[in-house]
């Protein structure tokens, strides 16, 4: 990615508010020290990437399929995670959850040594026949998968727009 992350999620916020996704009222972030306390308490330093994902997004937002991304959420995708790995003898040393689902899957970004500022996703889900994983290659590209996956799902229940939105999210990939 050629943007700095800055220029990254403002040009994502913009988007969600231009393409009318969003209103201001609904695209809530936390403040640096709301980040720096969740930091100072899971004795972890987030990666650039989510620090800003939660700065421009974290507290609410709609183009994620409602799911709640927010640093309340921490303690039971950590406690999800846990008990999915034990069950299915996950190996989940290297990555932090940020995120669970109905108690059958979580995201984490991968820490440690070799993460990045904008490190590597790994979505984890639990069914019937075991687990399935998915990767993404950075944070960045998970969020733009999870904004085109909202997008479809809006073209699929004919919501009015929904085309022209896609359009400009296609506009949008291409600058970024």
């Amino acid at each position: 990615m050629s943007l700095s992350l800055q220029c990254f999620y403002e040009a994502v916020r913009m988007f969600l508010l231009k393409s009318e996704l969003e209103t201001e009222q609904s695209l809530l972030g936390y403040s640096d020290e709301e980040i720096a306390l969740a930091e100072q308490y899971w004795s972890l330093t987030f990666p650039e990437s989510y620090r800003l994902f939660l700065k421009h997004f974290g507290k609410a937002n709609e183009s994620f399929n409602y799911q709640d991304w927010g640093l309340e959420t921490l303690p039971f995708a950590k406690e999800l995670s846990r008990e999915i790995a034990e069950r299915n003898k996950l190996n989940l040393d290297e990555w932090f959850p940020f995120t669970e689902r109905q108690w059958y899957s979580f995201h984490s970004f991968k820490r440690g040594p070799a993460a990045t500022e904008n490190p590597e996703v790994m979505l984890v889900v639990e069914g019937d026949q075991g687990v399935e994983v998915y990767n993404y290659p950075s944070f960045t590209d998970w969020l733009m998968v999870k904004l085109e996956n909202h997008l479809n799902l809006l073209i699929s229940l004919h919501k009015p727009d929904a085309n022209i939105q896609l359009e400009l999210f296609e506009a949008l990939k291409l600058m970024l």
